[in-house]
């Protein structure tokens, strides 16, 4: 390859990240002001910085990925399967019909000995119970009205929060977080929570949660249906997370 096709080749690259990274502040601009514009552009910010650091590390470990004397190879074939990175301070949504997917890769992380709090508009039992989910490092919040957690003394850890109490969950997750760093947080019951709130607070939930994990080097999951919101709304929660799974 020419020395005019590599420094092409390189231009080319930085181009589209700039290209990325307007597009992004654009999308943020048009959704938020003031200091919430301020928080989630410094968020974005930090975000890239340690993704240049963990690319800066791998091509320490690995030089051999800077050459550009190697034949282009062709495309991979894009598996059906996600591939999910599982980043620390990064959130992540499943738009799901049931909590399947998502779920079942937050039980793969679980076995790797991972921690995690899940936040669950059904009885955490049955969870539990139905995708065999490791409880040693886990913690459960049910969304629920009801004082009775179960009807005999349970087995795993149950804090029972209204999905009303926005306040109170906030907290539940900051405290976690605080004494569980790196820890996992898992999020159900969104559209529960708007039935009983309103949706720019339920938004405000998401971000705090996305700025906790990102303090804590934590990892924000949460699962929606694909027909729960509005797409107006919809989207609004999508801008909260670094990746959607649809």
């Amino acid at each position: 390859m020419k020395k005019e096709e590599k420094i092409e080749l390189y231009l080319k690259g930085y181009k589209e990240g700039q290209k990325d990274a307007w597009s992004e502040i654009e999308s943020l601009i048009s959704k938020y002001e003031g200091w919430e514009l301020r928080s989630r552009v410094e968020s974005m910010i930090g975000t890239r910085n340690r993704e240049v650091d963990s690319k800066r590390t791998e091509i320490k470990e690995n030089p051999d990925i800077l050459s550009l004397d190697k034949e282009e190879e062709p495309k991979k074939k894009v598996s059906s399967e996600k591939d999910i990175p599982w980043n620390k301070g990064d959130a992540y949504l499943f738009v799901e019909n049931k909590l399947d997917e998502s779920i079942e890769e937050l039980t793969g992380v679980l076995e790797r000995g991972a921690s995690a709090l899940l936040v669950l508009r059904e009885n955490p039992e049955k969870t539990v119970d139905r995708f065999d989910i490791p409880v040693e490092n886990c913690r459960f919040i049910w969304l629920s009205r009801s004082k009775v957690i179960s009807d005999s003394e349970s087995e795993i850890d149950i804090e029972k929060i209204s999905p009303s109490d926005l306040s109170g969950l906030s907290n539940a997750i900051g405290s976690y977080l605080k004494t569980n760093r790196k820890g996992v947080v898992f999020l159900s019951g969104i559209p529960l929570m708007t039935n009983y709130n309103e949706e720019n607070k339920v938004l405000r939930l998401l971000n705090f949660s996305r700025d906790k994990v990102t303090e804590n080097q934590g990892c924000l999951v949460a699962s929606i249906s694909p027909d729960a919101f509005e797409e107006k709304f919809f989207e609004k929660i999508k801008g909260e997370f670094n990746q959607t799974y649809e």
